[in-house]
């Protein structure tokens, strides 16, 4: 039986650096939806529309040069002359985001909503409000909403498809990046994450193929080198990888992962002297302890030197303290020396830092299978596919028809 873990080269930091474009994305469309609000067109003819439009403008505006708490004031006031203006809630929702006041936001977007304010946009930064609050699943259902209602709302696809891979979805998160592709064609970004995706579904040759055609369209492109590093090592083509790893360390000479990397590709060529250069090289440049001692215990795990590389996760978990990196990792070594038992402890720390780490569920419900315990096993795999994950309802259908399932 197979089971989820991290790929080898780690593309989260891929993604992480992804996701920080993303949130510009996102605030650049909040920036928009607001500049756009002044629809063309007479207004609805309500009693106290006509003041209540007026005080909706100098809302909009103090709304634009974020002085959030005047904006929400004057929207309120708009809302209370004309109890029927949808943007006067959309509005004062939006002052509520930049307040940090999330929850009242979440109401006044459901409000506006009610009232007929066009939904995309709305359903959008509700999307974005409910991943603040820690609601992954209705974030997701709100940015399906959206695009549901604007078919070609691209921040909503990017963002569901983003949001998708957090939460294990990959073939989801395909179809979303897909169809950016359509929608978008020959974006570097679109394909780059399409091919992030395939790696993670074990399709390498394919992923390999998408960062070879970002890299006709603009060589410059960020960490895409590194990207196609990982697509050709789990390809089986080491000599590739190591060639595209040595381009990424000349554009980013101080990015530890990639010495790391690259020496895991080197050991495996047999070239121990140059691989452990390029680990003691990850190691000084780690931003702080705690990265150093994974990054040594990474290098330990894919050597399988299991009890060393334990002994440096244990020291990367003191050194990060809430951090689910460390416990998740050596919950994965464990797992490979056959330490079930511990691995499962292992795994459900790292569940209580981040209830909503898709590896870590999986990877604890495949160490429950080994020890038998098929009833916990199966549990886990039912609340993964609550979350809709697609390993996790497979393994379900097939291991759990004929037992009883409950919740550890």
């Amino acid at each position: 039986m197979s089971r989820s873990r991290y790929p080898l080269f780690h593309c989260a930091a891929g993604l992480l650096w992804l996701a920080l474009g993303l949130i510009l994305c996102a605030q650049a469309v909040l920036a928009q939806a607001q500049a756009s609000k002044a629809r063309p067109g007479a207004r609805p003819e309500r009693p106290g529309a006509g003041m209540a439009n007026v005080l909706e403008d100098q809302g909009r505006e103090l709304l634009l040069r974020k002085e959030y708490q005047a904006a929400r004031a004057f929207y309120e006031w708009s809302a209370r002359v004309d109890p029927g203006n949808a943007a006067a809630y959309f509005g004062r929702a939006m002052a509520w985001v930049g307040l940090g006041r999330d929850t009242l936001a979440v109401d006044d977007f459901e409000r506006a909503l009610e009232l007929g304010e066009p939904p995309a946009g709305v359903l959008f930064n509700l999307a974005l409000v409910h991943q603040r609050l820690g609601d992954p699943l209705a974030a997701e259902q709100a940015y399906t909403q959206a695009v549901l209602a604007d078919s070609q709302f691209i921040a909503a696809y990017l963002n569901r498809g983003v949001l998708r891979l957090r939460l294990g979805k990959a073939e989801e998160a395909r179809v979303d990046f897909e169809l950016l592709d359509a929608l978008r064609p020959e974006r570097p970004l679109f394909i780059h994450l399409h091919g992030l995706t395939l790696g993670l579904l074990g399709r390498h040759p394919e992923a390999a193929a998408d960062f070879t055609r970002v890299i006709a369209l603009n060589p410059g492109y960020p960490r895409i080198y590194a990207s196609r590093a990982r697509a050709r090592y789990e390809s089986g083509d080491v000599a590739g990888a190591v060639d595209d790893l040595s381009i990424a360390i000349t554009r980013a000479p101080d990015d530890g992962e990639l010495y790391l990397t690259r020496g895991i590709a080197l050991f495996r060529q047999g070239r121990g002297r140059a691989a452990l250069a390029d680990v003691s090289r990850a190691a000084e440049l780690a931003l702080d302890p705690a990265h150093a001692h994974l990054v040594r215990g990474r290098m330990l795990a894919a050597l399988r030197l299991y009890p060393a590389a334990v002994e440096e996760f244990d020291a990367a978990a003191a050194a990060a303290g809430t951090s689910p990196g460390p416990p998740f990792e050596r919950g994965i070594a464990r797992f490979d020396m056959r330490d079930f038992e511990r691995a499962v402890e292992d795994f459900t720390h790292t569940l209580g830092l981040d209830p909503a780490h898709a590896d870590a569920l999986l990877n604890r419900a495949a160490a429950q299978y080994r020890l038998q315990r098929i009833d916990l096993s199966c549990a886990d795999w039912a609340l993964g596919c609550e979350r809709r994950i697609e390993a996790a309802c497979r393994l379900r259908q097939k291991h759990c028809a004929e037992i009883g399932e409950t919740r550890p």
